[in-house]
Formats: structure tokens, C-alpha cells, sequence
């Protein structure tokens, strides 16, 4: 408690903002590319596991956002996204532009809101799930995304309070016959965003359909006891030599940010030095080494690897939203950021091991 407390300073200062730079970089890379709402994969990653394994078309969007009726003058808030993008994959991103100077916690939630394609004649609300949603062979429904609903480029779409939205909603459906979706009154809909589950069976409620949105996953594996099996086979694969250069291209974009972020770690010749307390808890240590007679170098090493990049760095890595107003786990893109944060955090514990690591055909990319 106390490291933690005198820490506090030396995160805000220096080290905090190497870290919030990796998570932001990490996640702005993510999104140049498919993540599947389901199975919480990402087309580029650093971990070969939340890696997209499929190879499909997908076109990049620029999409603009309307402005809140009671913010002054007209502006409209450009937002790349793609036409593979699921309906809250969309959300996210439009309040990621909309709301970028708002901390986190004070922004709406996707749950709260409706996103409405403005461009189209008469206007209509965009689902994940919906009466429109296809239906196909063996029970699945694939989730709504911009190219379902034929978003074009340059369109505009608007966040609506989803209370607020429910009358236009009602508009729409008396007004179906001129519309090219048809949406009754009461078009079944999930209530909580898709990704927030990764489970392969998560399924629409009402009809009781298997829902995948990019890759079902009879496609993506047998089984999760097979999936490390799977991944192996995939990446070593001459076919597939394209995945394992997403994987480096994403390494080597990341590099920068790693390094950076590892030298403030561990370096004493940044403007911001080490906080004295590391120094007072190192001696005390070796001081209680001395007192009890060890002299194994590994137990005293041991002893301030858990002690500091372990247990505060690791931990930091790994769940940035303890010291960020960001997304919490609970979010489905904080899951898919998951994997690249362990790879980060597996390299720093590597990086602290006294061990020879010794590197094979079977050793992990991340390696």
C-alpha cells in the first residue's frame, strides 16, 4: 500500500502517460481492422489467440455525426469506420469522435442510445438485431452491420436517446411500405451491446438463433480445448504467412510505444527518475537478506521482481482502467485490447526473469 501511494506521483508525471499512450496507440491500430464482436478477435493483434484467422472484404468508411441539437452551430464529426462493423462497434466509435475531450465515465453508454441513419428516405434506426437480420442455414443470425443496411459513404448518422428514438422507431414502422427495411413496432432487439460475451453460444433470446457477426465459430475452431492446436497450425501454415506478417507489422507499430513505456519502467536516466521509495524498498530488502543469512541471489531477485514489476507494473498493464477513465473489462473492446495488454505485460515479466529462455517452433509469437 504504501509503494502503491508513493507511486502515485511518478505514474501521473512520467510513466502514466507512456502507459495511456500505448493503450490508445493499441487501440486505434485495432480498429484500422475487422474485431468480431463474438469471439472478441481482432484482424490485427499482438496475441496469436485474439487473432481473426479469417480473410474476407471489408471497405472503410467515413461516416459523419450529427451534432447535438443543443450544441452550438452545425457541426458534424467525422468517423472512420468500416463497413463490416457491427451497429455497436459503430456506436462506440462515433462517441469515441463525438465525445474524445469527455472523460469516460461522464459520456452516455451505447445502451442508452440509438444510432439513426440520417441519409436514408424516411430515416431509420440501425439494430444489431433486428426483423431485417438474416437468418441462414443451421440456425445462425448473423448480426447487423453498416453494409446490411447498405450505408454508403459520407453518410450521416445520429445518436439518439434510445427513449427519445423509440417514437421515430414507431414513425418508421407505419411508415414501412416506402422503406426499404421493414421494421414493426415491436422488431425484436437485444438490450446490452454485443462482445460484452465471447461465449461461441451466445444466442438472440427471442428467436433462439446462434448469432455470429464476422466468422461463426464451426469456422473458427472445433473446440476450445483445440483452439492453441488450431493457432499453431494456422500460423505455421505456408498459406497463411499473410497472419503472421499482420502480427509482425503490429509489433513493429507498436515497438515505439512499448519501448518507451519499458525505459520509464526501469530507467534512471529519464527526466522523471525512480521514486526514492524504490530504492528504500530494494535495501530493505537486501538489509532483511543479510539480517536472516540467505545469499541465494535468486530469492532476493525474486523477491523485488514480485515486489514491483510484477505485482504494480504487470498488474497496471493489464487493466489500464485502474488509473484511466476508460473503458472497464465489462466493455467489449476492452476485452479485445486484453490480449495485446498481456502480450505487454508477459514481456515485462520475461524481461525480470533470471532464466535463459530458449526459443523453439513451438515457443509463442510474442516470444
Amino acid at each position: 500500500m504504501y509503494r502503491n501511494i508513493t507511486y502515485i506521483i511518478f505514474c501521473i508525471e512520467c510513466a502514466g502517460r507512456r502507459l495511456y499512450e500505448l493503450y490508445w496507440a493499441m487501440k486505434q491500430q485495432m480498429e484500422k481492422g475487422p474485431q468480431d464482436a463474438i469471439t472478441l478477435e481482432a484482424r490485427y493483434s499482438l496475441s496469436e489467440e485474439k487473432l481473426l484467422r479469417a480473410s474476407f472484404d471489408f471497405r472503410e468508411l467515413t461516416v459523419f455525426v450529427a451534432a447535438d441539437h443543443h450544441s452550438a452551430g452545425a457541426m458534424e464529426y467525422p468517423v472512420r469506420v468500416l463497413d463490416c462493423d457491427s451497429i455497436t462497434q459503430v456506436k462506440e466509435k462515433c462517441l469515441d469522435a463525438k465525445y474524445r475531450t469527455t472523460a469516460f465515465s461522464d459520456r452516455p453508454s451505447v445502451n442508452d442510445l440509438d444510432l439513426e441513419l440520417r441519409s436514408a428516405c424516411p430515416r431509420i434506426i440501425l439494430q444489431d438485431i433486428d426483423s431485417t437480420s438474416k437468418v441462414e442455414a443451421g440456425g445462425w443470425k448473423r448480426i447487423n452491420t453498416l453494409a446490411h443496411y447498405s450505408v454508403p459513404n459520407n453518410a450521416t448518422l445520429a445518436l439518439l436517446p434510445r427513449q427519445a428514438s423509440l417514437y421515430n422507431l414507431s414513425l418508421l414502422s407505419e411508415r414501412s411500405e416506402r422503406s426499404t427495411f421493414s421494421l414493426p413496432k415491436q422488431s425484436p432487439t437485444l438490450v446490452r451491446p454485443f462482445g460484452t460475451n465471447s461465449s461461441s453460444q451466445c444466442k438472440d433470446m427471442e428467436s433462439n438463433h446462434k448469432l455470429y457477426h464476422l466468422v461463426r465459430p464451426s469456422e473458427h475452431g472445433p473446440s476450445d480445448q483445440q483452439d492453441k492446436m488450431v493457432t499453431e497450425i494456422y500460423l505455421t501454415s505456408f498459406r497463411n504467412a499473410f497472419a503472421r506478417f499482420r502480427l509482425l507489422t503490429m509489433k513493429g507499430t507498436l515497438q515505439k510505444f512499448i519501448q518507451n513505456l519499458l525505459e520509464v519502467i526501469f530507467s534512471t536516466a529519464t527526466v522523471n527518475s525512480t521514486p526514492p521509495c524504490v530504492k528504500y524498498m530494494f535495501d530493505f530488502m537486501d538489509e532483511q537478506a543479510r539480517e536472516h543469512g540467505i545469499e541465494d541471489d535468486e530469492v532476493i531477485h525474486a523477491w523485488k521482481s514480485n515486489s514491483l514489476p510484477l505485482r504494480f507494473w504487470v498488474n497496471l498493464i493489464k487493466n489500464p482502467h485502474f488509473v484511466f477513465d476508460i473503458q472497464k473489462p465489462t466493455k467489449s473492446a476492452f476485452f479485445q485490447l486484453e490480449g495485446c495488454l498481456s502480450v505487454v505485460a508477459q514481456t515485462l515479466m520475461d524481461a525480470c526473469s533470471t532464466q535463459d529462455h530458449q526459443l523453439t517452433k513451438d515457443s509463442p509469437s510474442s516470444k
